[in-house]
This record gives structure tokens, C-alpha cells and sequence, in this order.
């Protein structure tokens, strides 16, 4: 599915979205000669080709958008901190260097004190909240 759909995965959001509006102007320029010149073939074709783009640009848009809407991220503060297994000093850390400030993460969970957090990697860890700040 990654290389059928690129695009999605590839293009920041912003150029999606400039892509999208890009192929709306050239599907109402298309359709508007239509309306002018008549039902010529080529135009028609434009227009299709092009809508049907704009389309798959505009559904990977607000399926971008929507996923970023409920997330929290949040970034280490403190020089480095040890990532726990569990929202509690007892555990045993998650990973085997400790988390250095400046490291991004997305939270998952806030419970009394401690930040359920994923990095980048997809690896998960309990941080204390006081040594991050969400953004």
C-alpha cells in the first residue's frame, strides 16, 4: 500500500494540499471549455484525469488532518531522563540510553505524575511529566 499511495506518505501536507487546489482549478478550467467549446474529448479527458486526482490528493489531506487533530506531542526537557516500562520509579527502564532533551514524542496517556509516551520508532516509555513539556 506504501508505494500505491505514495503520495500520502511522502509529500508533506502542505504540498498535498497545493497539489489539490491545483487540480480543482484545472478541472473548473476544463469544465468551463466544456461548456464553451462543447463536449470535445480531450477535454473531457482532462477534466476526468484531473478529478479523479484532486480527489485522491483531497482524501489524503483530510486524512492527514484528522489523525494530527487528537495528538498530543511533546518534547524531553531535562538533559535526559530514563524511560520506564511503567508509570513508576520500580520499573525497569525501556530502553538501554536514557531519553537526552530535545528528543519529540507523542503522547499516549498522562496519569498522576507520569507521561505514557511513543518516539518516532514506534518504541513506547514512561517518562515523569516533570521533565518534558507538551506542545
Amino acid at each position: 500500500m506504501h508505494t500505491l499511495f505514495f503520495w500520502h506518505y511522502d509529500f508533506p501536507i502542505k504540498t498535498k494540499f497545493v497539489i489539490t487546489c491545483i487540480l480543482f482549478a484545472i478541472v473548473c478550467i476544463s469544465l468551463t471549455a466544456m461548456i464553451w467549446l462543447g463536449r470535445n474529448a480531450p477535454i473531457k479527458l482532462a477534466m476526468i484525469i484531473s478529478g479523479i486526482f484532486m480527489v485522491c490528493f483531497l482524501v489524503s489531506v483530510v486524512i492527514e488532518v484528522s489523525g494530527q487533530a487528537g495528538r498530543t506531542c511533546g518534547v524531553v526537557t531535562t538533559d535526559e531522563v530514563i524511560a520506564r516500562q511503567g508509570d513508576g520509579r520500580n520499573y525497569s527502564a525501556s530502553f538501554k540510553e536514557p531519553l537526552h532533551a530535545g528528543t519529540e514524542f507523542d503522547l499516549l496517556e498522562h496519569r498522576a505524575g507520569w507521561l505514557h509516551i511513543r518516539l518516532g520508532d514506534d518504541s513506547e516509555g514512561w517518562i515523569p511529566d516533570t521533565s518534558s513539556d507538551l506542545i
